[in-house]
């Protein structure tokens, strides 16, 4: 058994540059380079930006603060077989993520196509959508209906234009349409429809849900005793936490914005968010209340706070700032300015770790 938790240990840093080129590089250029001929990966930054742009600007930032404050504990097998617990954890997350409805659209490949069989009162609900939005003709068969990803995302793009116009009926068939169209069911048993980008979407949503909790089994289960720099390990997970609350306003302009968009939701919190959103308000308490047992940093502790709730309120019930920087109304240059802190921090990790040498 120590020999595995040895071998484990030795893993740790290529798992965390794995993480890293996953998830910081590899989704977002993925989903830049499959589907640069249609020009539609930079909506899907907008329309999913607590997914990739979050991965993209601001994770990179957790994976290495957290490395290094692995490097502060000093009996790390502890550590490991938590870490063993929480990676079986993530696979179950991960495995409903991936096959729950409500689909991501960057899931799909440019030629997906996909012909399903509903109910003639479903069928009538779509038949609502007017012609400037879809040709319901062109898709519907009796109670077949074919639906294909260049259609599903033309629509997208008109009935947001035209939504404040259009009658209740003729809303509620295009959210029944998207609703059937994207869910995991219609396309799981066809062959060449999934994204290569999907794989990196399955693999960074398990690598964000591994850290996330790796990062709160960091502070909850050692003490002052069991680190080398209790001051640094401290520093550091205040660095983690606060990069990782700015997920926060982001899932809230998904659920409030994208997902009304597409599917007519307005739930602020969806299923498995319960549990993210369960998790933030305990972790800072018990990192705010670890501060203070260590120093009395009553500014550090007030600053936490504020940030925490700042934040949430701006998720919550502010979107329009979201929808400027991150959202629907963002561009690819406020994005590269918020680039840069993230940058400047890789570079002094980096420089750190030369130096240390």
């Amino acid at each position: 058994m120590n020999k595995i938790f040895t071998s484990f240990l030795n893993l740790q840093q290529p798992l965390m540059k794995t993480a890293f080129c996953i998830t910081v590089i590899g989704l977002p250029l993925s989903i830049a380079i499959e589907f640069s001929n249609n020009s539609q990966w930079l909506l899907y930054f907008k329309l999913y930006p607590h997914l990739i742009l979050f991965s993209l600007l601001a994770f990179g930032v957790v994976l290495i603060s957290l490395n290094q404050a692995i490097d502060l504990v000093i009996e790390k097998k502890k550590l490991m077989q938590n870490i063993l617990i929480i990676v079986f954890i993530s696979i179950f997350l991960t495995y409903i993520e991936v096959t729950s409805n409500n689909m991501l659209l960057l899931e799909l490949n440019n030629r997906a196509e996909s012909t399903i069989n509903l109910p003639q009162e479903t069928i009538v609900q779509i038949q609502q959508i007017p012609e400037s939005i879809l040709d319901t003709n062109q898709i519907i068969r009796g109670n077949n209906l074919t639906v294909r990803k260049s259609i599903i995302e033309e629509a997208i793009a008109k009935f947001r234009e035209q939504k404040d116009t259009l009658e209740p009926e003729q809303k509620q068939g295009y959210y029944t349409l998207m609703k059937n169209s994207l869910s995991y069911s219609t396309w799981e048993s066809q062959n060449n429809v999934f994204s290569i980008s999907r794989i990196f979407y399955m693999l960074s949503f398990f690598s964000i849900t591994t850290v996330s909790l790796i990062s709160c089994i960091l502070l909850f289960i050692y003490s002052k005793l069991e680190i080398r720099s209790f001051e640094k390990y401290l520093n550091l997970l205040t660095i983690s936490s606060l990069v990782f609350m700015t997920w926060m306003p982001l899932r809230y302009y998904y659920n409030l914005n994208t997902l009304n968009l597409i599917f007519g939701s307005s739930n602020a919190i969806g299923n498995l968010d319960a549990f993210a959103f369960l998790i933030y308000p305990i972790y800072v308490t018990f990192l705010c209340l670890k501060i203070y047992q260590n120093n009395q940093d009553l500014q550090r502790i007030g600053s936490i706070i504020a940030i925490f709730l700042i934040l949430t309120i701006i998720g919550r019930f502010l979107s329009q700032p979201i929808d400027d920087l991150f959202g629907l109304n963002s561009n690819l240059t406020i994005w590269i300015v918020f680039g840069i802190p993230s940058l400047v921090y890789y570079f002094s990790s980096v420089v750190s770790v030369v130096k240390n040498e």
